[in-house]
């Protein structure tokens, strides 16, 4: 090495290397701390395009072409040069383009501008364009940027008014870079984008999986309330009780199926009293706190019980105001209202006696029919399809009480009414059982790939092979 490729290296070391103190955390010896800067130009100054006529078309980027899941540009748009050449943003072919406006930012909306028009396009004014260097491997930084640390990093030093917060370009610029080797950044982004595509495969296989257990949840129900899952225990015991005394809907005139021997028909409001809940008193307000008068809004009901963790509370004299409208343990509950209208399910113990948003009813005091068993009928594949035909059509639907008390319901004797919930019960907990080890937290996997890139953790890194002083020079 001669003297005056040693001089240069030891001024590029002195100016970008980041001090030890300021260094976040180790890296493998054969890697540098620069400022981000000294080795991507942010917002380089335009090119001059003189053989570019003012109607040519140009690649266009909006800001809404960048998919902030997967940082794919989706329909690059073609537009006049003389119609983009001033008040947009310009870029090249492999340019990196981050989005520093709130929320973009934050979603994730960055990409690497590929397939353009002669080269060269135009976006929103809201990206920062990021040209790397000949010492950067141009996905390296891409992957960086997309990274949610950076992204939570950059968050925190965003200025502006809200709603209008960008990110500086002096905290990017100024931003400590752990740099590896050329070739290793190589290495690195293409086993990053390797694992990143597996991640995304197995996702795919997972919503299918989703499909598949709602769909043999549903034939579950379906084949329930047909008597299908009880056709042997039927064989070995009698039906037992009797149905007759709840008036037989015509099933012809409801679209209803044969039911087996021993079952009938009947409507919702003859087995049972279906109530509302009530809204809160003008000028009260719920709490976070336990004040011992929790209030279930339409929110926390789902899966077919209450969900407890966003549960909020009356206070004492609101409670007094409106305490005739609670629940009991057990109370069959069902959703009137909203985007998830219909859906039903079981009021657990820890909620006896709390209070029932106006957006739900309760249906309580069941005759020759237990809990379980209308629960899970209101949530079939039939139930829903009765509950969704009795919706009343307006801006928001509405499913009226009334309408509630004469929904069908299938109902056998309570002893199989009994082995129906056990069977079904133990179906779906298998299924269930199945689903869960289907449930991966994919952000968090990918967050951690990209983390482990930029420590050097991936198994990619070669200091025999590389030498960090040859791309330094």
């Amino acid at each position: 090495m001669s003297k005056t490729k040693d001089k240069t290296v030891e001024e590029l070391v002195k100016v970008v290397l980041v001090p030890e103190e300021e260094q976040p955390y180790k890296v493998p010896d054969n890697w540098v701390w620069v400022k981000f800067g000294k080795v991507v130009t942010v917002n380089p100054p335009k090119i001059n395009l003189p053989s570019i006529q003012s109607d040519d078309l140009c690649s266009f980027i909006p800001m809404a072409a960048v998919c902030e899941k997967n940082g794919v540009i989706s329909g690059i748009e073609e537009r006049k040069f003389i119609d983009v050449k001033s008040g947009y943003t310009q870029f090249i072919e492999d340019d990196i383009l981050f989005a520093k406006i709130t929320p973009c930012m934050e979603n994730g909306k960055t990409a690497i501008a590929k397939n353009l028009k002669n080269g060269f396009g135009y976006g929103s004014t809201e990206f920062f364009v990021l040209r790397a260097s000949n010492v950067v491997e141009n996905r390296y930084i891409y992957y960086l940027l997309r990274s949610i640390s950076f992204r939570k990093e950059a968050k925190q030093h965003m200025t502006g008014a809200v709603g209008q917060q960008r990110v500086p370009k002096a905290f990017i610029e100024n931003y400590p870079l752990p740099l590896p080797p050329r070739h290793e950044q190589k290495r690195i982004a293409d086993k990053v984008e390797n694992l990143l595509n597996k991640i995304n495969q197995a996702k795919e296989l997972i919503e299918e999986a989703k499909g598949t257990y709602e769909f043999r949840r549903a034939a579950i129900l379906e084949k329930a309330f047909r008597g299908d899952l009880t056709t042997k225990w039927r064989e070995e015991n009698s039906p037992g009780g009797t149905t007759n005394g709840f008036g037989e809907i015509n099933t012809d005139n409801n679209s209803l199926y044969e039911l087996p021997f021993g079952w009938k028909w009947t409507k919702l409001g003859l087995v049972s009293e279906v109530k509302g809940g009530k809204r809160l008193p003008k000028g009260h307000k719920l709490v976070k706190h336990n004040t011992g008068f929790p209030y279930i809004k339409a929110g926390n009901l789902k899966d077919g019980t209450v969900i407890l963790e966003d549960i909020e509370y009356l206070e004492p004299d609101t409670h007094k105001t409106i305490k005739n409208y609670v629940v009991s343990s057990g109370d069959v509950y069902i959703t009137i209202v909203g985007a998830c209208i219909g859906d039903a399910g079981l009021i657990p113990p820890i909620l006896d006696g709390a209070n029932l948003t106006e957006n739900a009813a309760k249906i309580f005091n069941l005759r020759e029919c237990i809990n379980e068993y209308l629960a899970l009928w209101l949530r079939s594949p039939k139930g829903q399809q009765a509950i969704k035909s009795n919706i009343l059509s307006a801006a928001q639907g509405k499913l009226a009480l009334s309408r509630i008390k004469e929904l069908p319901l299938p109902i056998p004797s309570i002893a199989e009414q009994k082995a129906i919930v056990d069977i079904v019960n133990n179906l779906l907990s298998i299924e269930r059982r199945s689903f869960k080890l289907f449930q991966i937290d994919f952000p968090a996997l990918s967050s951690s790939i990209i983390n482990k890139a930029f420590r050097g953790e991936l198994g990619t890194n070669n200091p025999f092979e590389d030498d960090v002083m040859k791309f330094l020079i």
